[in-house]
């Protein structure tokens, strides 16, 4: 699986919890996952930059994403609200993935 997330300063952060990797399992799932940082934004109108790294500070737990047989499953770990859409339903209704719960989010089957 891998983690999605956003943090400048991750290396000092990875460092910090490698000595203790129980902490770092807790706040950030497995550490064997492949660790996905997003880029910062880069520069445009400063109001817009703004949003956008407040947006993305939301992102420094991150979302888990595993593959599982022909499924895929996200966890929400961040203090963002992360929304998804189920293509099977003839709706065009949103869910909110909840924090801490692993959620089906797509079926290959």
């Amino acid at each position: 699986g891998c983690r999605l997330f956003y943090c400048p300063d991750f290396d000092k952060v990875a460092t910090l919890n490698l000595r203790d990797p129980n902490s770092f399992h807790l706040a950030f799932g497995n550490a064997c996952r492949t660790q996905v940082n997003l880029p910062a934004p880069l520069p445009s109108n400063p109001e817009i930059q703004t949003d956008l790294v407040q947006l993305l500070e939301g992102l420094k737990r991150g979302l888990l994403l595993d593959m599982v047989s022909n499924d895929m499953f996200a966890t929400n770990l961040c203090r963002s609200a992360i929304y998804c859409s189920d293509s099977r339903l003839k709706t065009s209704e949103v869910g909110k993935l909840e924090r801490g719960q692993r959620t089906k989010v797509f079926d290959y089957s």
